[in-house]
């Protein structure tokens, strides 16, 4: 993540030549190419905008005079042109803001908490009576204006005064300056030499990696026998997809969404401690691996039946009324019953695939349960599924209703209206 410092002082430097670039490539949060916008003229904003993603943002010229001192090109060149400027003087003889930018420091895209350097060329002609008021918003379409500093100019004429600050959370941000003369500082402070000029940038937003965790199988659990491995996975931007693994680089299956399951068969995995893994990307690209699960495989025995729990999905919410599922498999002998469990009680049986069974959950309490299947073959081996942890909300409160109109006992004649 980019190093943050806070706001400084305002520093005076020369005045900058300006770096213009036509259009610019689209960037990630944590590329450091460095590319220049200069801005166009924003219909919506009317101040000069840089609506793609750079490292600086830099107004040209179309910040030149002000307003008819110049002439200044689509004045006022404030936002929503709430702020219109004085009309005393002449150009390069009066106060004026020329160029307003903002650029990384690191040469990076502009981003969220990123600290970010302002230049405000100026022409002064005052050093005791001419400041430079600076101002930043999160939100360009409706700024919210942040004081930042007030800076004074070294000397008369043409200058760059600058100063640092980082950037807030907001996709499309703005800075304002105001350059007066001998008045108190504002937003918009009235003054016939008065100059308020804003320019708004577009702004990355920090892309955190995903995380991910096993949630199933618990820590220590034995496997014998097929089981399912969930796992959790969230992202600011989304996640594109979850692998699980084990021990490291075995992939044993890919969920590309929620809930976020797989089933293993550990047949042909050594007996001993093994390390489960999920494996979450994001919508960016962005991996991110889970801390390891160890499970201790006994004794996997391909002729004993395989069975997981198909219905319900990991962490679902069932409805009333739900048709439990299973997956039943045997390589030797014929599957000839499936048991449907719920908190370890017996709730349904099947002896056909598919292997199903109706369930009413309103038979159980709102919250979570857990469950699972056994599947026995025709040799007599029996093979529980391991639990699956699915939710109930059943609403059981009646709705309430009162009729309000007409009244108790009221005598009526003709159509009428029924309000409740």
């Amino acid at each position: 993540m980019r190093r943050t410092r806070s706001a400084g002082a305002g520093l005076l430097t020369a005045a900058l030549g300006l770096a213009a670039c036509d259009t610019a490539p689209e960037l990630s949060s944590d590329q450091t190419q460095a590319v220049t916008l200069t801005a166009a003229y924003d219909t919506t904003l009317k101040a000069p905008a840089c609506r793609s993603q750079a490292s600086s943002c830099d107004s040209g010229t179309l910040l030149l005079g002000r307003w008819t001192v110049g002439p200044e090109p689509n004045a006022p060149n404030t936002i929503h042109s709430d702020c219109w400027d004085g009309t005393l003087g002449s150009y390069h003889t009066t106060e004026s803001i020329d160029r307003l930018a903002v650029s990384s420091l690191d040469g990076g895209p502009l981003t969220t908490g990123s600290t970010v350097r302002i230049d405000a060329t100026v022409w002064a002609s005052s050093v005791t009576s001419d400041r430079l008021d600076l101002y930043y918003a999160a939100d360009a379409n409706n700024p919210a204006w942040v004081y930042l500093t007030t800076l004074a100019p070294a000397g008369i004429g043409l200058q760059t005064l600058s100063t640092t600050y980082v950037l807030p959370t907001g996709l499309l941000q703005a800075i304002r300056g105001q350059f007066r003369f001998g008045v108190f500082g504002g937003i918009c402070s009235a003054g016939g030499n008065n100059d308020r000029d804003d320019l708004a940038f577009t702004v990355a937003a920090i892309d955190n990696p995903p995380s991910t965790a096993i949630s199933a199988p618990a820590p220590g659990a034995t496997v014998s026998a097929t089981i399912w491995i969930a796992a959790t996975a969230s992202d600011d931007l989304g996640i594109a997809k979850v692998e699980f693994y084990r021990d490291t680089t075995v992939l044993l299956g890919t969920a590309t969404s929620a809930p976020y399951t797989t089933s293993w068969n550990p047949y042909g995995t050594s007996n001993g401690v093994h390390a489960l893994t999920s494996k979450a990307y994001d919508t960016t690209g962005h991996v991110t691996v889970s801390a390891p699960v160890s499970v201790n495989v006994v004794d996997p025995d391909p002729s004993s039946p395989q069975v997981v729990v198909a219905y319900p999905a990991y962490l679902m919410t069932l409805p009333r009324f739900a048709t439990l599922a299973a997956n039943a498999i045997d390589g030797d002998d014929a599957i000839v019953s499936v048991a449907f469990f719920v908190d370890g009680a017996l709730v349904g049986t099947s002896a056909a695939a598919p292997y199903s069974a109706a369930w009413d959950s309103g038979t159980v309490g709102n919250g979570a349960h857990s469950f699972s299947a056994q599947a026995c073959d025709a040799a007599g081996h029996c093979v529980d599924s391991g639990p699956l942890l699915a939710f109930v909300d059943n609403d059981f409160v009646p709705p309430v209703t009162t009729l309000t109109s007409p009244a108790d006992g009221a005598v009526v004649s003709g159509t009428i209206t029924l309000t409740a």
